[in-house]
């Protein structure tokens, strides 16, 4: 994990996502904004996909960690924007918490049903932020 923390491999992020360690999350989180490790990171991540849940959601995140990955709520796949919007939802400022209504609406549409099923609950049990884009959908 040294070598992750001074320069991003993707060969050292698949060695690393290999041991499936907690403590490998947050390294692995900071290299998807590193363009050559991007790929090899977003992998290790579905890998341990539900032990980086564990460490987000259950672990102390604090409004400067929320900012550090603040950019995870665009990404284009639906697992970690799915992640981002639950932790923005926990503890992110208000506009970040709107747009996390928009992407549990865009959940509804992946062919995952895990994300439509925790989209589904996001949007009910947040109706109050997210009706103005539920109605602004339903119009368009």
């Amino acid at each position: 994990m040294n070598v992750l923390q001074a320069r991003a491999l993707p060969g050292a992020i698949e060695a690393v996502a290999g041991f499936a360690r907690r403590e490998a999350i947050p390294i692995l989180l900071r290299t998807l904004e590193d363009d050559v490790a991007r790929l090899a990171a977003k992998d290790a991540l579905q890998k341990l996909r539900w032990l980086a849940i564990a460490n987000l959601i259950e672990g102390p995140l604090a409004s400067d960690g929320w900012r550090q990955l603040r950019f995870l709520l665009y990404q284009y796949d639906p697992a970690l924007a799915t992640l981002a919007r639950q932790i923005a939802l926990r503890i992110g400022h208000e506009s970040d918490q709107a747009r996390a209504s928009l992407v549990a609406l865009d959940g509804l549409g992946s062919t995952d049903w895990t994300v439509v099923a925790e989209a589904e609950q996001a949007l009910i049990q947040h109706l109050r932020m997210a009706r103005a884009a539920i109605e602004k959908e339903i119009l368009n």
